[in-house]
């Protein structure tokens, strides 16, 4: 892992692949401003399994672009990287061995974000936290279009000041046959009576 705003650079994530060997399988990126999305040209051509970028201002959706020719992505957790936006999650369809994602703290993420997360097929655990613009409309259409999923968590999802959550999403998965574990965190509105209607408890 590699902490603190100016610990390495675009320039280092290159050199780093190159003495690699292209043999480098994890990379964690935490508080970091001289990352940009010109780092993801190194990656996205790499051979990495796992991706930690967590409040990494300068990336941004051109660089999930670059990301995107990634081929053995596994893990990818982005938190607090106030330059992704829909269009980038929308690009991740295209990791085709992707089978963790996290994201927190997106703040320019809505649902068009959200349901594009329901092409990545080989999706098996979903972490979704502290996503303010997501909605029923999100949750529902991962139940039904996510079909490999076998954990989602969802903590501090916000539905809306004025719309409670009506537990249609909740419900949307009483059918699902591969979900494992479903974890709701902080999600107030939620009855806990619907949960246990739905085979969850």
């Amino acid at each position: 892992m590699f902490r603190g705003s100016k610990v390495v650079g675009n320039d280092g994530v290159d050199a780093l692949f190159q003495s690699a060997h292209n043999n480098f399988k994890s990379l964690h990126l935490d508080v970091n401003y001289l990352i940009s999305d010109h780092a993801f040209r190194a990656i996205g051509s790499s051979s990495m399994s796992t991706l930690e970028l967590i409040s990494c201002p300068n990336v941004s959706d051109a660089g999930l672009g670059f990301l995107a020719n990634a081929k053995t992505l596994k893990k990818l957790i982005l938190e607090h990287c106030d330059g992704i936006t829909d269009t980038g999650i929308q690009l991740l369809v295209n990791l085709g061995s992707l089978e963790h994602l996290e994201l927190a703290s997106l703040n320019k993420l809505t649902d068009t974000g959200g349901v594009a997360i329901l092409t990545i097929q080989t999706l098996r655990e979903l972490k979704l936290s502290e996503i303010w613009k997501l909605s029923d409309r999100t949750v529902v259409a991962l139940a039904e279009n996510c079909r490999n999923l076998e954990v989602l968590v969802l903590d501090r999802i916000r539905y809306g000041i004025d719309e409670p959550v009506t537990g249609a999403s909740v419900r949307a998965f009483s059918s699902h046959k591969f979900l494992k574990y479903l974890a709701l965190q902080h999600l107030r509105n939620i009855d806990q009576s619907i949960l246990a209607k739905c085979g969850f408890f």
